[in-house]
């Protein structure tokens, strides 16, 4: 797609042209179809068009990968590349999730759950704000319908999606206000053209506002405090396979465009976000009882970590964003796929309150085991690859000498690993619960579990980040640390 920019010149924008993704819309298209046809005739074919839906999500998301080098970035196409196999990974879940019979749903609610995904993978393909206006609209509305879906907990689930609905609304009259704001003082909404008038105006406090606006939009979004009054109840209430996916995939398309405005010179709201996120995160997860609360002001203080990066618009800012992301989804999926499948004979959850943990342990000793690996890797002991990507996201504060930002960050890390090892200690150590008979839970639930467990493994041998040098030109895992010091040899040349 051709456009003229504020400098009147012919650009070519990072929106994808229609050749490279008529396949793939005209999927989705054809899929919409079907639904509409078969939630009308009342054929309760959901989990077969769900099957379906996952093949063909998976078949032209790789074709458009394939055919997209020329108009993708860097950092869009790595983080597209990790949505993909995210979003892959928690439709196998849901697939899994309804299998079961946990959740009866219609094919009309597999499209609003395929048409969310649809518009958080549009968001990284361009660096248009008006494109990024359209794509995270078509993400929030699917999200309100999914949050009031009904379950036997409708009245706190309508409460939550009302709520939902109503934050959601305010976020998008201030994203659209600031980026009316934004044109009237740009003549763009390309973000190369914003920063070229931020580089050449000294007086562009209008155009400041409206970046401010859109940047409390996007926070209220995500839920990082003092905008997160909405998060505690909508992920508590929601339906537990909805939480999943509201802690797991928005954060990529959200922060991806975060990763794209800190180049907008918006250095001191981050760092007031970070700090309020870490301290209302840390300190009210202290008083959570239900498990879900627990996870959701535990994601708003994880949130303070993942904008730490953005302090800085560089090559190992993006880094270290993708590797907290990364290491934060592994740790969701084996969390959650235990806390979604562990199940009672007749048929409730076996985990609702954090005291119900005890219970792991009586039930299924591998479950407990995966659980105690995943809040390690949260309170970031090492050398898991929670520990790593911690220790990368603070290096790359360090780089740019935010020394107050890395002390928050730390003494946040010390306060939150004592509610992580209070879990542990639950799990582990509490006599107070009896033993609870449990079905089991679908074998590929429990290959997932096991994928997640050995990649924790892997990466004790063999590091899966890699750290650039401005870090350490060399990175070492603890197996070749101990040879070295047994047998006396170093593996640099010349030392």
């Amino acid at each position: 797609m051709k456009f003229i920019s504020a400098s009147g010149s012919l650009m070519t924008t990072k929106i994808i042209s229609l050749l490279d993704v008529e396949f793939f819309l005209l999927g989705f298209l054809l899929l919409s179809l079907c639904a509409g046809f078969l939630t009308y005739i009342k054929v309760a074919l959901a989990r077969n068009f769900l099957l379906l839906s996952i093949y063909t999500y998976v078949l032209f998301g790789i074709l458009f990968l394939n055919n997209s080098n020329t108009i993708l970035t860097t950092a869009s196409k790595s983080l597209l590349i990790i949505f993909l196999i995210f979003s892959t990974l928690y439709l196998i879940i849901f697939y899994a999730y309804i299998k079961q019979g946990f959740l009866v749903v219609q094919t009309g609610y597999i499209l609003l759950l395929m048409l969310s995904i649809l518009g958080m993978f549009s968001v990284m393909l361009s660096e248009d704000l008006f494109f990024w206006f359209l794509a995270i609209e078509l993400q929030s509305f699917t999200f309100y319908a999914l949050c009031a879906y009904q379950t036997n907990r409708a009245f706190l689930q309508t409460e939550a999606a009302l709520k939902y609905f109503i934050f959601g609304s305010i976020a998008s009259s201030f994203l659209l206000y600031g980026l009316s704001i934004i044109f009237l003082e740009t003549g763009s909404l390309q973000i190369v053209d914003i920063q070229t008038i931020l580089l050449t105006t000294k007086d562009y406090s209008q155009l400041k506002i409206g970046i401010i606006l859109v940047l409390i939009a996007l926070f209220i979004k995500l839920g990082c405090a003092p905008f997160h009054l909405w998060t505690p109840q909508v992920y508590t209430n929601s339906a537990p396979i909805l939480t999943f996916m509201f802690l797991l995939l928005p954060k990529i398309p959200l922060f991806y465009i975060l990763y794209v405005l800190s180049s907008l010179q918006v250095q001191n709201i981050y760092s007031f976000i970070i700090i309020a996120s870490l301290l209302i995160g840390t300190i009210y997860a202290f008083s959570s009882v239900i498990f879900r609360t627990f996870m959701a002001y535990s994601a708003i203080a994880n949130n303070a970590f993942l904008l730490t990066p953005l302090m800085t618009n560089t090559l190992f800012s993006l880094e270290a964003l993708i590797s907290y992301i990364v290491m934060y989804n592994i740790v969701l999926v084996s969390i959650f796929c235990v806390v979604l499948f562990l199940r009672r004979y007749d048929g409730t959850p076996l985990i609702h309150n954090l005291r119900d943990l005890a219970l792991v342990k009586k039930t299924n000793l591998f479950l407990a085991i995966s659980l105690a690996i995943a809040f390690l890797n949260f309170s970031g002991i090492p050398p898991l690859i929670g520990f790593s990507a911690k220790i990368i996201v603070l290096t790359s504060s360090l780089s740019e000498s935010l020394y107050t930002t890395n002390l928050v960050l730390l003494i946040a890390s010390l306060l939150s690993a004592y509610y992580y090892l209070r879990v542990l200690k639950t799990m582990f150590f509490s006599s107070s619960l009896k033993y609870a008979g449990t079905s089991s839970i679908p074998l590929s639930i429990g290959y997932i579990i096991s994928l997640c467990l050995i990649i924790n493994v892997i990466y004790v041998l063999t590091p899966i980040v890699l750290v650039t040098k401005s870090l350490s030109p060399y990175a070492y895992t603890p197996i070749q640390i101990y040879f070295m010091s047994k047998y006396r040899y170093h593996i640099i040349p010349g030392l």
